[in-house]
C-alpha cells in the first residue's frame, strides 16, 4: 500500500511543482490524506528528495537555454532568436569577470565567421545567464538555512496551507488584472537588481501553501517580465534552489533507510520526473496563450475547502 500513496505522493509532486498551486502544499494535504505507514521523518526526506528528478526534468527540457558549450552546428545562427547580451550594461565586476574567463582555454574566443559568432556568443550570454541564477538564489539559501527548521516545525500544517493557497490565488488574480510589461521579453534581459529581488520573492515560498514557482513568477510580473519570460527563468531558479533544499534535507536526516524505504524513493524519483517533464512542457505551452487566473482561482476554492472542512471537524 506505501507502494501507491509513494507514487500518489510522486504525481502530486511532479504536476505541482512548477504549476503556481505549490507542491508542498499539496502533498502535505495528501499525506495527512493518505497517512504513509513510515516515520516522519522519512515522510519529510520523501517529500524533499523527489524533487531530484523534478529538477533533471527542468535541465533536460531547458537543456539548450542552460547548457553553453553546444557544439558549433547545434547554435542558432545570430537572427534566429539567438540570445544577445547588452555588454554596456552590464556591472563593472562582471565585464572584469568576463575578461578572465575569455582567457580560459575552453572559453577563448575560436574565430570569426557566423558560426564562431554565434557558438561565442551563447557561450557568454548562457554563463552570464546562470550567474544571475546564482545570484537570485542567495536569499533563498541565506534564509532557507536561517529558518528552515523553525518553518519546518511551526508551518507544516493544513491549515497554514490553506491560509496560503487562499491568500496566493487572490494575489495572482490582482496582479493578473494589471498590465505586464515587456521589459524583460527573455530571460537574459533580466538584470542582476531584478534577478535578486525576483529571489527575494522566492523566499515567500518557504511558508508551505505559497507555491515557490507562484512566488517568483509573482516578482517576475510586478518587476516587468512577460509571463514566458517570468514562468522560465522561475523554472531554472528552481534548480539550485530544490538542489540546496534537497541535499540541506539529506545532511540533516541523514540517508539511512531501510531497503523499502530506498524502493519507495526509487519509484517516486521515477514517476516525479516523467510527470515533472510534461509538466513544465504544459504549463510552458498554457501561459503562451492562457493567464494563471485559473490556478489562482483552483487555489482558493481548495483553500476555502480545506478551511470549510476544519471549521466544520472543529465543531463549527
Amino acid at each position: 500500500m506505501d507502494f501507491i500513496k509513494a507514487i500518489l505522493l510522486a504525481i502530486v509532486q511532479g504536476f505541482t511543482e512548477f504549476i503556481p498551486i505549490s507542491s508542498t502544499g499539496h502533498m502535505i494535504l495528501v499525506e495527512d490524506l493518505l497517512r504513509f505507514a513510515q516515520d516522519p521523518q522519512f515522510i519529510t526526506s520523501f517529500m524533499v528528495i523527489i524533487q531530484l528528478p523534478s529538477i533533471m526534468a527542468v535541465v533536460i527540457y531547458f537543456w539548450r537555454d542552460l547548457w553553453p558549450f553546444h557544439t558549433k552546428g547545434g547554435i542558432q545562427e545570430p537572427g534566429e532568436n539567438a540570445a544577445v547580451v547588452d555588454w554596456a550594461a552590464q556591472p563593472p565586476i562582471v565585464l572584469r569577470g568576463m575578461a578572465l574567463v575569455r582567457q580560459l582555454p575552453l572559453l577563448r574566443p575560436q574565430g570569426e565567421s557566423p558560426e564562431d559568432v554565434a557558438y561565442q556568443d551563447h557561450m557568454e550570454a548562457t554563463l552570464l545567464f546562470w550567474s544571475k541564477i546564482v545570484f537570485a538564489f542567495i536569499p533563498a539559501m541565506v534564509l532557507g538555512f536561517l529558518f528552515a527548521d523553525f518553518i519546518e516545525e511551526h508551518l507544516f500544517s493544513s491549515m497554514t496551507v490553506a491560509i496560503m493557497l487562499v491568500l496566493g490565488g487572490v494575489a495572482i488574480l490582482l496582479i493578473e488584472r494589471m498590465r505586464h510589461g515587456d521589459r524583460f521579453v527573455t530571460v537574459h534581459d533580466i538584470n542582476y537588481r531584478t534577478a535578486f529581488i525576483i529571489g527575494c520573492f522566492q523566499c515567500i515560498a518557504m511558508i508551505p501553501g505559497t507555491s515557490r514557482s507562484g512566488a517568483s513568477i509573482i516578482g517576475g510580473l510586478l518587476l516587468g517580465a512577460n509571463r514566458a519570460t517570468a514562468t522560465e527563468f522561475s523554472f531554472v531558479l528552481a534548480i539550485p534552489t530544490m538542489l540546496g533544499a534537497t541535499v540541506y534535507t539529506m545532511v540533516k536526516h541523514g540517508v539511512s533507510f531501510s531497503p523499502e524505504q530506498w524502493q519507495l524513493l526509487a519509484v517516486g524519483s521515477i514517476v516525479s520526473f516523467i510527470v515533472a517533464y510534461f509538466s513544465v512542457a504544459f504549463l510552458m505551452g498554457y501561459i503562451r496563450r492562457h493567464s494563471f487566473a485559473l490556478f489562482a482561482w483552483y487555489r482558493i476554492v481548495l483553500g476555502g475547502l480545506v478551511l470549510l472542512a476544519w471549521w466544520m471537524h472543529s465543531g463549527g
